[in-house]
């Protein structure tokens, strides 16, 4: 079964405890949702989870690394910078500290609207495309290891999926009009 993962950090989530809840033994913030106006009390480690979304290989040198581990890196040095900001006066203009500034752009990065964006530039990409990117890569980019990834793939047609090996069979399905499937877009974003 897939691993179980918070899209937005247990951390932040617990920010927004329900003060008459603060060191129960079971904690809750107030739910609503905006399309039937219904709100409820839920656990903060029951909110924004989805199943699988950080696992298989993440792009390290390192097979044994993973996302999650990575991201935990991530939250844990935001964390006391967002509290430190938060305590802040609003008169004081001060900015975010730069824990907070790489946190905000993992979470943009793992929301179901960006993911769906994602998932549709992939199938507008054109294999044979030459056209470059529209920044430079950052510094040792060009000492990154190439690790064969296989990529899940379907027929728009008639739905059937099968696992490429490789960039050029994916390039040879894509020349047939197969989607590219991210891994990410078959999990439950709840």
């Amino acid at each position: 079964m897939a691993t179980r993962a918070h899209t937005v950090p247990r951390f932040y989530l617990n920010g927004f405890l329900a003060p008459e809840s603060e060191g129960s033994a079971d904690p809750y913030v107030w739910l609503g949702s905006l399309d039937s106006g219904e709100i409820k009390r839920r656990s903060p480690k029951n909110i924004s989870i989805s199943r699988g979304l950080y696992d298989g290989p993440g792009g390290f040198d390192d097979a044994s690394k993973s996302i999650e581990k990575h991201l935990a890196q991530i939250e844990a040095a935001a964390a006391p910078a967002i509290r430190a900001f938060a305590a802040t006066a609003p008169t004081d203009l001060h900015s975010p500290a730069p824990e907070v500034w790489r946190l905000l752009a993992w979470q943009a990065a793992r929301t179901p609207g960006w993911l769906n964006l994602v998932q549709k530039w992939v199938n507008e990409w054109n294999p044979d495309s030459k056209s470059e990117p529209i920044e430079p890569p950052p510094d040792g980019f060009e000492n990154t290891i190439d690790r064969n990834r296989s990529c899940c793939v379907e027929n728009p047609r008639s739905g059937e999926r099968r696992e490429t090996h490789g960039l050029e069979e994916l390039k040879e399905y894509r020349k047939l009009g197969w989607n590219w499937i991210l891994p990410l877009l078959g999990t439950n974003l709840s």
